[in-house]
């Protein structure tokens, strides 16, 4: 679905005013807040991001400021395939709205172990960018699905040619919770 016609990128613009003092808002924890992301087509509110409707979905709402203002124009245009989800003719804009009971949207990423002939080949790590590349992963921030590891350890040189590969995923809350994208994560953040 192309709601943008002639290619035109999808931008979201965030400008920051001194003179505002805002709201104080905490979530108890590390300080991380998480809220919804609105979808704005010409500056009218169309809905919200379901951060559910990904792939890895495990548990959890709302999403870090950053992740609306950098990755929500996008995942609005690609909520825009659902037939509830109003499309837009010209670039969507959001709006993230901070609320202080969610934890946060926790999505299935984390490092994988590769043994290769019975050989331990060490963890990849989901945030190393030649891997990610390897796997023409495009998304934002760090970590790897369940589903990627054996296609991921077929990276490594010595397992490319092995007779046998296995592969583990172990979660990394860190990921999903640092503010990447949906599903991409971001490193750093919450413990």
């Amino acid at each position: 679905i192309d709601a943008c016609p002639g290619g035109v990128d999808f931008t979201a613009v965030w400008s920051y005013n001194q003179s505002y003092t805002g709201a104080n808002f905490d979530d108890g924890d590390d300080g991380m807040l998480f809220g919804d992301c609105g979808c704005l087509c010409e500056g009218n509110y169309t809905d919200d991001v379901d951060v559910t409707a990904f792939p890895g979905y495990l548990n959890g709402e709302g999403v870090p400021e950053a992740v609306c203002s950098v990755a929500g124009p996008g995942y609005c245009q690609m909520m825009t395939a659902f037939p509830d989800f109003p499309a837009c003719n010209v670039n969507f804009t959001t709006n993230w709205v901070p609320v202080d009971t969610y934890s946060g949207a926790l999505y299935d990423l984390g490092d994988c172990t590769c043994t290769c002939d019975g050989a331990n080949m060490g963890v990849l790590d989901g945030c190393d960018p030649s891997t990610k590349a390897a796997l023409n992963q495009s998304r934002v921030g760090c970590g790897l699905y369940p589903w990627e590891c054996g296609t991921a350890c077929l990276t490594i040189e010595t397992c490319e040619s092995a007779s046998s590969v296995d592969a583990t995923h172990a979660l990394v809350k860190a990921y999903s919770y640092g503010g990447g994208d949906w599903g991409g994560g971001g490193g750093g953040g919450r413990k």
